[in-house]
């Protein structure tokens, strides 16, 4: 007899939900999360200018004293980044030198140049220096 009333009570609990005056509640999916997709930016400066960017950052006040500096400031720059590139500069050089705060460490970090490397280097910076390496001047 209970199993009975147990059935019928489901029956109509059952169907006082089926009629209902209200409509059912249309629910809408929710919408996916959006798909995020992680880049990993270009480094908007090759790995030898930024190193060299850094170099001149310090070395700017010792700099300052070459006569016409300010000139040569974007031959140096030049430079310095062709040599390291050409002469392929390693890695952990261009850590020591991107790690420099000062340069009582440079003389560290050069040690760690190629013979090959030091005197490309060397070489360049002479030739800016002296102005062999200057433009040609602009004629009227």
């Amino acid at each position: 007899m209970k199993l009975a009333f147990t059935f019928v009570l489901a029956a109509v609990v059952l169907a006082a939900g089926c009629w209902t005056s209200t409509p059912p509640q249309v629910v809408e999916p929710a919408q996916p999360p959006p798909i995020v997709v992680a880049h990993r930016p270009m480094p908007r400066q090759r790995p030898c200018e930024l190193t060299v960017e850094h170099l001149i950052d310090v070395l700017h006040d010792e700099l300052a004293n070459v006569p016409d500096f300010a000139d040569k400031l974007d031959t140096i720059h030049d430079v310095a980044i062709a040599s390291c590139e050409e002469t392929k500069w390693s890695p952990e050089v261009m850590r020591c030198f991107s790690d420099t705060l000062d340069n009582t460490a440079l003389a560290q970090c050069q040690s760690l140049l190629t013979m090959d490397q030091t005197a490309d280097l060397a070489r360049r910076m002479t030739e800016v220096m002296s102005g062999a390496n200057s433009p040609p001047p602009v004629t009227p």
